[in-house]
């Protein structure tokens, strides 16, 4: 599994960074990964990576993992 984290406070995570983490899960030959933000992903973002299985964890939700 690859993660790929993005510290970012305004700016959400777009459908381009998404197509480019995939690309990497490609080239690894992996069919999972997850993608983490401090910030949010855009509606497009998320949509291709629940196609394409991307695991995205947004501020919020990594906030409710710690919660556990």
């Amino acid at each position: 599994m690859i993660v790929q984290c993005k510290h970012w406070r305004r700016k959400p995570v777009g459908i381009q960074q998404m197509r480019e983490f995939f690309g990497v899960l490609k080239a690894n030959e992996l069919q999972y990964g997850t993608f983490a933000t401090s910030s949010t992903f855009t509606d497009e973002a998320l949509a291709f990576a629940k196609t394409h299985g991307i695991n995205a964890q947004d501020r919020s939700r990594l906030l409710r993992l710690r919660l556990r």
